[in-house]
C-alpha cells in the first residue's frame, strides 16, 4: 500500500530548510559549470551574445541562452537586450584581473564538495582519508582569497583598532601568518606597530611576496618555523592567530603556554576561529566546517569556546572579551595575558 497524504492538510513541518539545501546545490552546480569552461574570462570586459558565447564554447545555441539566462538570475550575469556581460558581484571576485578574484578558492570548495559524494563509504571505520594536501604556493593565494571575500581582515582590523592596548603596542605576533595581510592592515592603522609574521619555512616566500607590494620595510620581521614543534620566540605586545588552531586539544595547549611566554604581562592575544557550543550543533557553520574537513583530515579538530577558554586559562591568560560574526562566520577572542 502506498501511504497518501490528506491533500486538505498541510504537514506539520514547513519543508523550505530541505528545499534551500537542494536548490543551493543546483545553484552552486551552475557556477561550477560557468568557472570551469571559462565563461567569466570569455565575458571579461565585454559584451557577447547567445551565439557569440555558443561558437565560444562548442555549446548547443538554445542550452546556451537558457543557461546565460540563470547565470543572469543569479546575478553573475547582467543582460542587456540580447548581450550578456559580468555583473558587478561577478566583475569583483570572478574576473581573473580582477585584486579581489577567488576561482581557485572556489575551485578548491568544489574540489572538496566532490570528495564528499562518497560519503556513506567514507563513515565507515577504517575508510582511508583523501588526500587535501594544497601546494603552499596555491594555499597562501586561497587563504588571502577566502580572508578577501568574507571582509575578515578589514573587519579584524577595525575591531583591533578600538582596543586602546593596539593603539599602545609596538610589536605584534602574526601566528600562522599565510599571506600576512593581517599584519599590513594592523600596520597601517598603527604607525609605532612592528609585525613579526611567523610561518613554515615553505610558506614564507610567498608571503614575502604578498608583502613585497606595501613597501612597510623593517616593519616586517619574518620568522620560519612550527610553532607545534617548538617554542616560540621573540616578546611581544600583542598576538594574533586566525584559522590556525585546528587540532586535537592536547596538541593546541602547548602552543598556548609558548605564547604566554612571549606576550607581556598584560599583553593581548587576539584569536580568530570556527568555535562550537557545548552541544557542538551550533553555529551551524562551524559544525558543517568540522564535518567537512574531518572526512580527509582524521585529526582536524574545531573546539568549544568553552574548551578554548578553559585551555587560555590554563596557560596564564584572561579572556576578556568575545565577538561573534553577524553573519555566522569565525568568532574573535580577546584574551590578557595575566601579570606575573
Amino acid at each position: 500500500m502506498i501511504s497518501v497524504p490528506d491533500p486538505g492538510k498541510k504537514p506539520r513541518q514547513n519543508a523550505a530548510p530541505l528545499d534551500r539545501l537542494i536548490s543551493g546545490y543546483e545553484r552552486a552546480m551552475l557556477l561550477r559549470a560557468a568557472l570551469s569552461c571559462g565563461l567569466f574570462k570569455l565575458l571579461a570586459g565585454k559584451e557577447m551574445s547567445t551565439a557569440q558565447v555558443a561558437a565560444a564554447l562548442g555549446w548547443d545555441r538554445l542550452k546556451t541562452g537558457v543557461f546565460l539566462d540563470a547565470l543572469a538570475a543569479l546575478t553573475l550575469l547582467q543582460k542587456k537586450e540580447k548581450h550578456y556581460c559580468l555583473s558587478p558581484l561577478a566583475q569583483c571576485f570572478l574576473d581573473p584581473k580582477s585584486p579581489y578574484c577567488t576561482q581557485e578558492l572556489l575551485e578548491l570548495k568544489f574540489t572538496r564538495i566532490a570528495g564528499l559524494s562518497a560519503l556513506p563509504h567514507k563513515m565507515c571505520k577504517g575508510a582511508a582519508a583523501a588526500s587535501d594536501a594544497v601546494e603552499p604556493s596555491l594555499f597562501t593565494r586561497v587563504m588571502a582569497q577566502s580572508a578577501l571575500w568574507q571582509g575578515s581582515i578589514a573587519a579584524l582590523a577595525r575591531l583591533m583598532a578600538r582596543d586602546p592596548a593596539f593603539r599602545r603596542a609596538g610589536s605584534l605576533l602574526d601566528l600562522g601568518c599565510s599571506h600576512g595581510l593581517y599584519s599590513v592592515a594592523l600596520c597601517r592603522l598603527n604607525p609605532r606597530l612592528t609585525a613579526t609574521v611567523f610561518d613554515r619555512p615553505e610558506v614564507l616566500p610567498y608571503t614575502k611576496q604578498y608583502l613585497a607590494k606595501f613597501a612597510l620595510g623593517r616593519r616586517i620581521i619574518f620568522q620560519a618555523g612550527d610553532f607545534y614543534r617548538r617554542p616560540i620566540g621573540g616578546q611581544y605586545d600583542l598576538a594574533l592567530a586566525s584559522h590556525v588552531f585546528y587540532r586535537p586539544l592536547e596538541q593546541v595547549e602547548p602552543v598556548y603556554r609558548s605564547l604566554a611566554r612571549v606576550i607581556v604581562p598584560g599583553g593581548v592575544l587576539y584569536l580568530q576561529h570556527h568555535y562550537l557550543d557545548d552541544s557542538r550543533t551550533a553555529p551551524a557553520q562551524a559544525a558543517l566546517f568540522h564535518f567537512t574537513r574531518l572526512v580527509v583530515v582524521p585529526s582536524f579538530y574545531v573546539s568549544t569556546l568553552s574548551e578554548t577558554a578553559t585551555q587560555l586559562k590554563g596557560a596564564g591568560f584572561i579572556l576578556t572579551r568575545v565577538f561573534r560574526s553577524r553573519r555566522g562566520g569565525a568568532t574573535v577572542l580577546r584574551a590578557v595575558r595575566k601579570d606575573g
